[in-house]
């Protein structure tokens, strides 16, 4: 497949290239670094056979996407795959593997909010000033951002774990 971008170095004038490449990943991957190296993506369209699918810039924000698509076809392909009856009676090990991970990201966000809770009241015995101020604003901000990210993680989490023996 054939990625054709045509981007440009900020606010200089625009530039067009295309590159062969093996997957869809990786042509979400090379758009992704593209705007990691400073690009701004004016256009972009895979030619895959007689096929062109345009790619929707505004999508690309730098961080890689490759790992997430191939953990998600993962995901619908064992879905997909109907289990054979003595797999309806174990555990299924996708679910497994994400009830694993949502828990180790569970405790770390707990361990994060413990520490930066310990910061918050470390700073709130500081005197009176701009910096605590700003300091004790940004630390309950971060606070309550951690823990609805947590909140987040436990649903998942439950949800996963509903899901872990069904076939």
């Amino acid at each position: 497949m054939t990625l054709h971008v045509t981007s440009s170095p900020g606010d200089k004038p625009s530039n067009d290239f295309s590159c062969q490449l093996d997957s869809i990943e990786d042509a979400f991957d090379a758009l992704n670094t593209l705007v990691v190296v400073g690009q701004t993506l004016h256009g972009a369209y895979l030619v895959d056979q007689d096929h062109i699918f345009t790619i929707p810039v505004a999508a690309f924000d730098g961080q890689p996407i490759g790992d997430t698509i191939a953990r998600l076809e993962k995901e619908w392909q064992y879905l997909l795959d109907k289990p054979s009856p003595d797999k309806a009676n174990n555990a299924n090990p996708f679910w497994q593997e994400r009830v694993d991970s949502l828990t180790t990201r569970i405790q770390n966000a707990q361990r994060m909010i413990a520490n930066v809770e310990g910061l918050l009241a470390r700073a709130t015995e500081w005197k009176a000033g701009a910096l605590k101020t700003h300091t004790v604003n940004r630390y309950t901000r971060y606070i309550i951002r951690e823990k609805a990210y947590l909140m987040k993680l436990s649903r998942l989490q439950k949800m996963a774990q509903g899901k872990q023996g069904e076939p």
